[in-house]
């Protein structure tokens, strides 16, 4: 298959179906755990790269995509999972796969959409392998947030993804790591607002929820608190919490060509999602926090509302949550939310 894929005197019908059976076949568990057979089809691939045809490019793209998150899912558990000749084979390859993926990112959306889903597997592939080279990450965020700008709703929401897998990499205490925690923040938060369509909205806010640590948010700590609240109340506040089924369909362009109950179910994911993360943000707040405490104040009458209303539906847990964070900031909260 490899062969067929690489011989360039054949078609390019027959290379693309060939380049997409060899990632199939090296998906396969019991094939990619063989090294030197991983080693030689990773090898096929990304030698493909050299190709200028836009066919030939998708399917590429599409098959590195599909072998990494095989094999950064064999690795979620530790690299002593993995014989060690398939450890080997992976960190051999990565680069090339890393550079291949930055080059297509700057293609089509048909290639880039996967290209840079491949960008975020690379990610915790060698975060899981302790894999690092020069440049790479600041380079393969540039390419993310380019495609999370200009890209389609399938690019931009595996943009979310990739940047999800760059918040998950260990920390570091290096300036240009902070600036770029800081430049995909500010790209994510733009997003929020500018955004319509819920299933890249949740993968922001999945994408966001990876950050644990408040100094992880730097400069952009309000302004994730602030954007999930603009998705709560504009965005997805006609959505009940308690029913799957949609009350009143909501107008299909917001989702594509879906809508009726599956475009419910995106809205209602959503808005579970910015519960989820605002509880979250409302635990790293501090009284301290001047800006953040003047919005909650301002806020309180909705969040009230919010409250009263996870406590009506099957989120009673979620409820007492935030009524236990909000509580917790200061008595002068704490007396407005018990009136």
């Amino acid at each position: 298959v490899g062969d067929y894929a690489c011989e360039v005197t054949n078609s390019i019908a027959i290379r693309s179906a060939a380049c997409k059976a060899l990632g199939a076949l090296l998906s396969l568990k019991p094939v990619c755990s063989l090294a030197s057979v991983l080693d030689q089809g990773l090898s096929n691939l990304t030698s493909l790269g050299k190709s200028k045809s836009g066919t030939l490019q998708i399917s590429l793209a599409w098959s590195l995509a599909n072998v990494c998150d095989v094999l950064r899912a064999q690795t979620q558990n530790g690299k002593e999972l993995l014989a060690g000749p398939v450890v080997e084979c992976i960190l051999g390859n990565l680069p090339s796969i890393a550079n291949l993926s930055m080059d297509m990112a700057t293609c089509n959306d048909k290639v880039r959409c996967n290209a840079v889903r491949c960008l975020g597997y690379v990610f915790e592939l060698s975060a899981a392998l302790g894999a690092d080279w020069e440049g790479f990450t600041a380079k393969a965020i540039d390419r993310i947030l380019d495609s999370l700008e200009h890209g389609n709703t399938k690019v931009q929401w595996n943009c979310c993804y990739a940047a999800g897998s760059f918040f998950k990499l260990p920390e570091k205490a290096e300036k240009e790591y902070l600036d770029l925690l800081d430049k995909v923040l500010r790209s994510i938060c733009r997003l929020l607002h500018a955004g319509t369509n819920f299933k890249v909205l949740s993968h922001a806010i999945t994408c966001i929820s990876q950050l644990k640590d408040r100094a992880k948010f730097g400069s952009n700590f309000f302004d994730v608190l602030e954007s999930t609240v603009f998705i709560l109340q504009r965005r997805v506040h006609m959505c009940t919490l308690s029913s799957p089924s949609p009350s009143k369909p909501m107008a299909s362009h917001l989702l594509g060509k879906e809508g009726g109950e599956d475009l419910h179910e995106q809205q209602r994911g959503l808005r579970l999602a910015c519960l989820s993360l605002l509880l979250a943000c409302l635990g790293l707040i501090k009284e301290s926090d001047e800006e953040e405490m003047k919005f909650l104040d301002s806020n309180l009458e909705w969040l009230r509302g919010l409250i009263e209303e996870l406590e009506k539906s099957e989120h009673e847990a979620m409820a007492n949550g935030f009524s236990v964070a909000l509580s917790a900031l200061s008595l002068g909260l704490k007396r407005r939310m018990t009136k």
